[in-house]
C-alpha cells in the first residue's frame, strides 16, 4: 500500500447521504478552530473561511449539529472535523462525512483495521482523512519508519499539545519535524503554538495545511489577525488534496 497515490478527491454519490463537495478553486490552507461552530461563525466572521474545525469531542454525535449547521450557513465552506478517532472508524466516518465534512482526523495509534475502515468510508464519501500523531508529541519518531495509510489519507497532523502549552511548554519541535515528515513524502498539517511570533518559522518549514487556534480566537480583533496571517503566506492556495502527486 502506498502512501498519498489516490487520484484527486471525487465526489462519489452514495445512497441519500448529501455529498461532500470539493470547490475547485484555490484557497489559502488555513484552518481556524473554535469552541462552537454556528454561533462561532457568527461572532468571528469565519463564513469566509475555507474549513473551520469541529474541534470539542465528547462523543463523535455531538461534530454531527456542528458541521450540518456549519453547511447549512456557509454551504462552500470545507468542514474539518477533528474527531481524532481511535476505534468505531466506519461509525464515526458515517456519521461526520454524512453531516458534510470533508476531512476527519483518526489517531496514527490507531489500529490498521480503523485505518482501513475511516479509509474506505473516506473514499466512498469523496472525503479526506487526517492522520493525527498528537499521541505521539514529544517524542524522537512521530511515525514508525514502515508507516503507509490507506490513499484517502491525505495529510500528517503534527501537534504542540494544547495541555503541554498551558503547563509552560515553548517547546518548537512539532515545526522542526516538519521536514523529516516531508522527507518521508508525507504531507503536513501543523497545529499548536502558531500565530505571528512563529509564523515566520512555519512558513519556513512549509506545512500543507496551518492550523491556527487561540491566536485567532482570542485576539481582541480575530479577524485582523487572521487576515495579518493569510497575507503572509506566500503560496496561498497550495495543499489541498487534489494537488496530490
Amino acid at each position: 500500500m502506498s502512501r498519498w497515490t489516490a487520484p484527486p478527491g471525487k465526489l462519489l454519490e452514495e445512497e441519500s447521504r448529501a455529498p461532500v463537495r470539493l470547490p475547485a478553486g484555490g484557497s489559502p490552507s488555513i484552518v481556524t478552530h473554535g469552541t462552537g461552530v454556528h454561533p462561532f461563525l457568527r461572532t468571528h466572521g469565519l463564513e469566509r473561511q475555507r474549513h473551520p474545525e469541529l474541534n470539542r469531542r465528547p462523543v463523535a454525535r455531538k461534530a454531527v449539529d456542528p458541521a450540518s449547521t456549519a453547511r447549512e450557513l456557509c454551504p462552500d465552506v470545507l468542514v474539518l472535523a477533528d474527531t481524532k478517532t481511535v476505534d468505531g472508524g466506519q461509525f464515526e466516518a458515517d456519521m461526520v462525512f454524512g453531516a458534510g465534512a470533508a476531512f476527519m482526523t483518526v489517531l496514527s495509534c490507531a489500529s490498521r483495521a480503523t485505518h482501513e475502515i475511516v479509509g474506505k468510508r473516506a473514499e466512498a464519501f469523496g472525503a479526506t482523512v487526517i492522520v493525527d500523531t498528537i499521541t505521539e508529541s514529544g517524542k524522537a519518531e512521530l511515525l514508525p519508519k514502515d508507516a503507509s495509510f490507506p490513499a484517502s489519507f491525505g495529510y500528517v497532523a503534527v501537534h504542540s499539545p494544547t495541555d503541554a502549552r498551558l503547563a509552560g511548554s515553548t517547546s518548537t519541535a512539532h515545526i522542526d519535524a516538519v521536514r523529516d515528515m516531508h522527507a518521508r513524502g508525507f504531507r503536513v498539517s501543523l497545529a499548536g503554538g502558531i500565530g505571528p511570533a512563529t509564523l515566520p518559522s512555519v512558513i519556513e518549514v512549509a506545512p500543507e495545511i496551518v492550523v491556527i487556534g487561540s491566536a485567532v480566537t482570542e485576539a481582541a480583533n480575530p479577524k485582523e489577525v487572521l487576515q495579518w496571517v493569510r497575507d503572509r503566506l506566500p503560496n496561498p492556495g497550495r495543499g489541498w488534496p487534489w494537488d496530490r502527486k
